[in-house]
């Protein structure tokens, strides 16, 4: 995918919460042929997502259900070359309105490369039961992405997604209620009595806090059931710092074994999703500082907000408010960044002298 779908897909993303929310995950499976080594792939086209999740404020926005940027990238069971499904369709079936670029042919240095140096290789972990885990397929994207000499710009995102997907499909040893707690159901109804489009990734947050608060006044039998509540709404939307933070308490709640091997799953899949998003960070910064053109007008905004609050969820406030802090200087930033910024910037312990 070249920069100009780059931008046409996550720009899209990060503004659904302005618009209306759409219908659930829909997509329709297709033929493909992979353009390495020929091989029929089956690949996926979307059509029709949802937002539903609502937006973490590192623009990741999630959908109930299947997440539609994993389900439109697609990768060669034979020699693992993974992109986006068009890449995988003959000319004549792509999509007609799709902006240009949206494929383009394979080099034959590319090819020699994934066929006689195997230059593509499954992350350790990235089969479960012989099958390719979500995080592991958005992995080799991003390193066919590096094969094919894509911008910084563009790995960074590729490096983004896949700490996404690490994160849509993190689990831990642990049940959560099969519905929630009637106070975080009025919490809910009351946020969106009072903003019909109020973020419900932000709720959650909310929420988890709220669950945390009354932890120690919840009765023993159900102290299991709402810790797990709160981790998973923390872990579910990447806020590892929060969750980290109250992780000794959340632990507290569970016999001694489980408290282990749930605790070994959170700090292991926090751990992988970091290891991509600091990738994801240095691109950014790479592409930022370089003198190649970025995409479009608002790509350095956008960059340098990412870099701001990738930063955050590594722990590194520093580099956080400084970058952070850049975002409402910049030419042609969007006004939904210019407010994320400033909330995230609030977020952060504060300076002390």
């Amino acid at each position: 995918m070249r920069r100009e779908i780059r931008w046409w897909l996550h720009l899209a993303l990060a503004a659904a919460l302005l618009a209306s929310q759409a219908r659930a995950t829909d997509s329709d499976a297709l033929d493909g042929t992979c353009p390495v080594c020929g091989t029929p792939v089956t690949v996926y086209r979307l059509r029709s997502t949802n937002s539903f999740g609502g937006q973490d404020r590192d623009l990741f926005t999630q959908a109930y259900g299947d997440q539609g940027f994993i389900v439109v990238t697609a990768s060669c069971p034979k020699c693992l070359y993974t992109a986006r499904s068009e890449d995988f369709l003959p000319a004549e079936k792509r999509r007609a309105q799709a902006p240009p670029g949206a494929a383009k042919a394979v080099s034959d240095g590319v090819k020699r490369a994934i066929l006689e140096e195997h230059a593509l290789q499954v992350p350790e972990g990235g089969r479960v039961d012989g099958k390719l885990v979500d995080w592991a397929k958005l992995d080799l994207a991003a390193q066919t992405a590096t094969l094919r000499e894509e911008s910084d710009e563009e790995l960074g995102w590729r490096a983004l997604e896949v700490a996404w997907a690490v994160r849509s499909g993190a689990t831990f040893g642990a049940k959560v209620p099969d519905r929630y707690p009637p106070d975080v159901v009025a919490l809910r109804e009351k946020r969106e009595s009072q903003d019909r489009k109020a973020n419900p990734a932000l709720v959650d947050l909310e929420a988890a806090k709220l669950l945390l608060g009354r932890l120690s006044k919840t009765p023993a039998a159900e102290k299991p059931l709402i810790a797990a509540l709160a981790a998973s709404l923390l872990r579910g939307h990447g806020e590892h710092g929060a969750l980290l933070s109250a992780l000794p308490r959340i632990l507290a709640c569970f016999p001694k074994a489980q408290a282990a091997a749930v605790e070994k799953d959170l700090r292991g899949s926090i751990a992988l999703e970091q290891k991509y998003q600091r990738a994801a960070m240095e691109r950014f910064e790479k592409a930022l500082a370089g003198t190649a053109p970025l995409s479009k007008p608002e790509s350095r905004a956008m960059l340098t907000y990412l870099v701001g609050e990738t930063a955050r969820r590594l722990g590194e406030e520093d580099k956080a408010r400084s970058w952070l802090g850049k975002v409402a200087a910049v030419d042609g930033v969007p006004p939904f960044l210019v407010r994320y910024a400033k909330d995230q910037l609030e977020t952060l312990a504060p300076v002390t002298k």
